[in-house]
């Protein structure tokens, strides 16, 4: 029987007013713990606590519940349980981060976080055998020593590796990013089936959201949040897994990739990480020896040095996670020249970090505070400046200060 919070619709009603992966949930209750506060403050007392031009301000004004009733009801009718962020089982590790959900919309069995480990394997969708075969391997190992995996679902690595810890008989977390009964992709129906038999799948957008692109970069910080460490396998210099690896490194989490063929587009990611300061993996123990947040969680050591390359490919047919790699061939298209945009500064030793160009172009000279910085989004510095950091292209200083260095 799925528990409902005494205060579940004022949780549902701020889950429905506010825009998945704002900070605005975490402003109003620095001022407001309690929803229903929330839900009864004036525009006046909005305004007090949000910017002017904070969109969610009209949204809130809007006292309508007849919205959140029906989500509730639609959930009770379901069996869907719905997580409030005051609830004793709601994730910790999600309360830390700047924009935690007000609520998580789940079935299956939520995990202890305290006890289990947990580990985020992400990855791109179109995976060489290469990357299906490692994924498999070192999420299988760590599941076997006691790990929970945690992933989105997705096509390619994400679903290759909660495969491999169903393999292993843990608990396995998908987050989706779409309403918890939109299964996305379709094809993964029966992989959505037996995760909600022995794991615990999760969404924080309300039933029935459809699987818009917009919502899995936001999706992506929860998938970092929950777990103790991040593992990239596989993606382009423009992988989404990026953006769950700039959450890894925002939330203070490990990060991890496994190196690739330096001329395979698939290995874009990794190398971009590995400048950046992420740890090569290539087993399982790597990770182990590494992975110091685990503090005193029981794990043991698992290392497959052979993977039954049969039995993995028939166990993931099974799951209906099988067509979904693609040969060398079709990662190698025509050659084009890449033109690198040059530095303001014209230094020819700075190394730009795709993705970031605007802020490397944007930082003053010398000293500088992050104020300083004119023309990039707010929230976008925190972690660019991490990334610049680990790329060594800025030092941090005392008082919150950064130098540039080139």
């Amino acid at each position: 029987m799925i528990q409902m919070n005494d205060k579940l619709i004022y949780w549902v009603w701020l889950n429905l007013r506010l825009k998945p992966g704002d900070c605005t949930l975490s402003k109003l209750l620095q001022v407001h713990p309690d929803p229903e506060r929330i839900y009864s403050a004036t525009r006046e007392e909005y305004l007090a606590i949000l910017s002017e031009k904070c969109k969610e301000t009209e949204a809130l004004c809007d006292k309508d519940l007849t919205y959140a009733e029906r989500v509730i009801a639609y959930c009770k009718k379901h069996e869907i349980g719905i997580l409030c962020y005051d609830d004793a089982a709601y994730p910790a590790k999600l309360r830390e981060i700047k924009a935690p959900p007000a609520v998580l919309y789940w079935c299956g069995t939520v995990p202890d976080f305290e006890k289990l480990p947990m580990l985020s394997v992400v990855g791109t969708r179109k995976m060489t055998d290469y990357g299906k075969e490692v994924a498999y391997r070192i999420a299988g190992d760590l599941a076997l020593g006691g790990a929970a995996i945690v992933s989105g679902m997705a096509l390619g690595v994400d679903s290759v590796a909660l495969a491999a810890g169903i393999a292993a008989q843990m608990p396995t977390v998908a987050v989706l990013g779409s309403g918890i009964d939109v299964i996305y992709p379709y094809e993964h129906a029966r992989l959505y089936e037996r995760i909600k038999k022995t794991g615990w799948i999760v969404s924080e957008y309300p039933p029935g959201t459809p699987p818009e692109a917009k919502n899995f970069p936001r999706r992506n910080r929860i998938i970092s949040a929950l777990s103790d460490a991040v593992l990239v396998v596989e993606g382009s210099e423009r992988s989404g897994a990026l953006i769950t690896a700039e959450y890894a490194l925002e939330q203070n989490k490990p990060l991890f990739t496994v190196p690739g063929r330096v001329d395979c587009i698939n290995s874009g990611a990794s190398l971009l990480l590995l400048h950046s300061g992420a740890t090569a993996v290539g087993a399982a123990t790597d990770l182990f020896h590494h992975w110091r947040i685990l503090g005193g969680k029981a794990f043991r050591f698992f290392e497959t040095e052979h993977i039954d390359l049969k039995k993995m490919n028939a166990h993931l047919r099974q799951l209906g996670v099988s067509k979904q790699k693609v040969s060398y061939a079709e990662l190698f298209p025509k050659r084009k020249e890449k033109v690198i945009p040059k530095l303001e500064s014209d230094a020819p030793s700075c190394r730009i970090i795709p993705g970031y160009e605007d802020l490397v172009r944007s930082l003053p000279e010398g000293e500088f505070s992050p104020e300083d910085i004119k023309g990039v989004d707010p929230s976008r510095l925190n972690s660019g400046l991490t990334m610049l950091m680990l790329g060594n292209l800025v030092t941090p200083l005392p008082g919150g200060k950064f130098r540039r260095n080139y």
